[in-house]
């Protein structure tokens, strides 16, 4: 017990040590967090502590989780089937490119920016959580090896989840762009359902699907934020691509 404990605890403070020092860019040569307190800077730190105490807990019991509620003989279950194949790479990113394209057709800056956030939110999340998992080593559980076996900078790829953290980047991105609350319940749904599949299916332990979800949030925020600047796709007579502002 205190191995694991002393492991997810190293694994948490470095995530969370990563999430810090992007949310702190360089001011001159001294870091935002020198400033004078301030109840924003306070209401992240809240934040940060509670993301960290919950992965922590979350690692704690990923294994009794396991036991209790995957069944990798459901894959083929409806929900459990839809929740696997929403987060895929391979389905969500082209969806969400044909979405930027059918926008970008359509003439309305509104939609533009609804699908453009949408589909940068959820490649960065894709692009994190590979880099991530690389970094980390973290053996799946349907491998047969303990919620504590991590090999950094091998092929084991469990944490966090991606399909999580790229569902979550789009519905968080989208949620963002409408006001309905009963689209937002159903967008926000999508993560639920999703990391619920991806622990059913045993492809993830709880702290994964949790870790894959924070992942994505902060991306759809941080590209949120980016709005105006960055990759912007662009149409005119000469046909369609993508400009490159600062």
């Amino acid at each position: 017990m205190k191995q694991s404990l002393c492991r997810a605890t190293v694994i948490v403070l470095t995530v969370t040590s990563l999430v810090t020092g992007a949310s702190y860019p360089l001011q001159g040569q001294e870091y935002l967090r020198t400033q004078p307190l301030n109840s924003r800077w306070l209401s992240r730190q809240t934040g940060i502590a509670v993301l960290g105490v919950g992965l922590v807990a979350a690692f704690l019991v990923d294994q009794p989780v396991r036991r209790g509620f995957n069944d990798p003989g459901d894959t083929g279950e409806p929900v459990i089937a839809v929740g696997n194949r929403l987060g895929n790479p391979r389905n969500a990113l082209p969806v969400l490119g044909a979405f930027v394209g059918i926008s970008l057709i359509s003439g309305s800056p509104a939609l533009r920016r609804t699908a453009t956030d949408a589909f940068l939110a959820s490649a960065t999340a894709a692009g994190a959580t590979v880099a991530l998992k690389f970094a980390v080593g973290r053996s799946r559980p349907d491998n047969g090896a303990d919620a504590d076996r991590f090999h950094p900078f091998t092929s084991n790829a469990s944490f966090p989840s991606g399909h999580t953290a790229i569902v979550a980047a789009a519905a968080t991105s989208l949620a963002s762009h409408t006001r309905s609350v009963p689209v937002r319940i159903g967008l926000y749904s999508t993560i639920l359902v999703t990391g619920l599949a991806r622990i059913r299916s045993d492809r993830h332990w709880l702290s994964d699907v949790i870790a894959g979800g924070t992942v994505g949030v902060l991306s759809a925020r941080f590209i949120g934020q980016r709005r105006g600047r960055g990759l912007q796709p662009t149409i005119g007579p000469g046909g369609a691509g993508f400009s490159l502002s600062f």
